[in-house]
């Protein structure tokens, strides 16, 4: 039965923008990848967003961000709730690849689309799958999905489609047939012809060298950059093709006879040692060799010797020049690839070298678009100047510090606030439900919240100090004002019991007698045992014990303005974003 096949580009169609189509089998609606890029094109989201009703799957082919970055978008703020499946590398990785990507923006701006969490949550959905796997997908429509190595990236996948063993789909994309240092090449086991086979050219035209050239070519301009006292950054992706280079790099450091164990070798990225751990567990869906020197040898690759790990700026300045970076980003918009880029050019003995293509508009393309109109024509005059603008996160001092201090106490405050009413409001409904469960026939109306002031000493009862404890780890002892001790019912031993004494209904059996007041917890059970409060069980920040001026360690206080002193010390130091325009020449070689 011949079945009603649609296919609409959403992105990366006559571009270099980020991959994601709709593929209608039937009623059955695929969406194949879901990437994003620095532009962050919202009108591409609110083309896919008005399709979620529709979406019964999700492919994810590779864990680069041009073909998942937009899938924690699309989960938590565009409801996106189908199943949706990767094999385990793209799952590994992926995540990743979007950590580095949140940090290097929040590092610089204000980066609010989606954060860390953001991230957790969407990857929760998916389902991992493995090479050669058949799915059946829900329902009855007899659709079957199957991936298969593609190459290019642990863990990138061809994706086959199926329906009742007739018809079939093949979605393949950046997929690479020859065989590289640490993967195989991609395989078309089990295709025939295909009814529909949804492909790309991006590299039709590009003439690709041989592995051996292009690694005499890199080792050759590393060494003659360390030689002569410069350092080098190789711009590379987060988890990817940064594999297959450290690999490289780590083999080539380690034969004696290069001369390169004096120089450092740096892998630079916010996840760089999550990278390698992955990939220590992810042999089996690398190349043949490798695979073999693992099990007979018991050598893994990515157990490097020579390799220093760097997640921060700060990391990368200890370690001694001349080095190799291996730095993530490769469109070089932002993160550390762009950092080190405006510090070492300025420096005509350093090297860039860009191992890979980015967007159009990418600092990336537009380095590697010069290098090529030098190529080209040696002689001529090509534009090396560049106008970027420049971000960053600076600390704020003085006015603005105290203008956002004082903001943020005045948060606190009212969230302070709001915490102690609730905490009053549920204590309330907790003593009266305590009370209905009384077995005691006599009626005592005794306030939640009892505090006493005896001999001008407050004194608060243990389920006072439990619930103001558990509202709030944060709370200032100026909180606590005077209105709101008013607030709170009090007893004294000298009360007039028949103020507090209310009469029944039935008549009392008993007379019932004035007693101090006295709050009884009931232990409540259910089928697992004794229910917890878990605010019980929050562990606080340490508190900072707020130092006090020689003038006041005599007691007085005549110099005192009324500011809240916090308890507790800020995590991380308040800053604000700003940018500026710079201008500089580049040296292409």
């Amino acid at each position: 039965m011949t079945s009603i096949i649609k296919l609409e580009a959403l992105s990366g169609v006559q571009d270099d923008g980020p991959l994601c189509y709709l593929l209608q089998v039937d009623q059955v609606y695929f969406l194949l990848d879901c990437g994003w890029d620095e532009r962050f094109d919202m009108a591409y989201i609110e083309a896919v967003k008005r399709r979620v009703p529709l979406i019964n799957a999700v492919l994810l082919s590779y864990a680069d961000i041009p073909h998942l970055g937009a899938l924690p978008y699309l989960v938590r703020k565009c409801g996106l709730n189908c199943p949706i499946y990767a094999t385990v590398p793209v799952y590994k990785m992926g995540q990743m690849f979007l950590y580095d990507w949140v940090n290097n923006h929040t590092s610089v701006e204000d980066f609010n689309l989606f954060n860390l969490d953001d991230i957790d949550a969407a990857f929760e959905r998916v389902q991992q799958v493995k090479y050669s796997q058949t799915i059946l997908l829900k329902g009855d429509n007899g659709l079957q999905i199957t991936p298969l190595p593609a190459g290019h990236m642990i863990g990138g996948a061809i994706w086959r489609i199926t329906k009742m063993g007739d018809e079939e789909i093949v979605y393949a994309v950046d997929f690479n047939h020859r065989k590289e240092r640490h993967l195989n090449g991609c395989t078309f086991e089990g295709i025939g012809r295909p009814n529909l086979l949804i492909t790309d050219s991006f590299n039709a035209l590009y003439n690709q060298p041989r592995r051996k050239q292009r690694d005499e070519q890199l080792v050759t301009r590393l060494l003659g950059t360390v030689r002569d006292g410069g350092d080098v950054m190789i711009v590379i992706d987060t988890a990817g093709r940064v594999l297959e280079i450290a690999h490289l790099l780590d083999q080539l450091w380690h034969n004696a006879e290069a001369g390169l164990m004096t120089y450092n070798l740096v892998m630079l990225s916010h996840v760089a040692s999550s990278v390698v751990e992955f990939a220590k567990s992810q042999v089996e869906w690398m190349s043949d060799k490798v695979l073999k020197s693992f099990e007979v040898g018991r050598y893994n690759p990515f157990q490097f010797r020579h390799v220093q790990l760097c997640h921060t700026h700060i990391d990368l300045m200890r370690v001694r020049s001349p080095k190799v970076v291996l730095v993530s980003g490769l469109d070089m918009e932002s993160g550390f690839s762009r950092e080190l880029f405006l510090e070492w050019c300025t420096d005509i003995k350093n090297s860039v070298i860009v191992t890979g293509r980015s967007g159009d508009r990418t600092l990336g393309a537009r380095l590697i678009r010069m290098a090529e109109q030098t190529a080209e024509n040696p002689n001529g005059t090509i534009n090396r100047n560049l106008t970027l603008e420049v971000k960053r996160r600076i600390r704020l001092e003085g006015v603005e510090l105290e203008n956002y201090r004082a903001k943020k106490r005045a948060e606190e405050r009212e969230a302070t606030r709001i915490r102690l009413e609730a905490s009053r409001r549920n204590a309330r409904l907790e003593q009266a439900d305590s009370s209905d469960d009384s077995d005691d026939d006599a009626v005592m109306v005794v306030p939640a919240t009892t505090s006493g002031i005896l001999n001008g000493k407050m004194t608060n009862s243990k389920r006072n100090i439990a619930s103001s404890f558990s509202a709030s780890t944060t709370i200032s002892t100026t909180d606590l004002s005077a209105a709101q001790i008013a607030e709170q019912r009090s007893h004294d031993i000298m009360w007039k019991w028949e103020q507090q004494q209310k009469s029944s209904f039935f008549k009392q059996s008993k007379k019932s007698f004035p007693m101090f007041p006295y709050i009884e917890e009931k232990t409540r059970w259910d089928d697992y045992g004794e229910i917890i409060r878990p605010e019980e069980y929050m562990i606080a920040d340490t508190p900072v014990v707020p130092q006090i001026p020689p003038e006041h360690k005599d007691g007085t206080d005549s110099t005192f303005d009324g500011q809240v002193v916090p308890l507790y010390e800020e995590r991380e130091w308040p800053s604000k974003c700003i940018s500026q325009i710079m201008k500089m020449e580049v040296s292409l070689f």
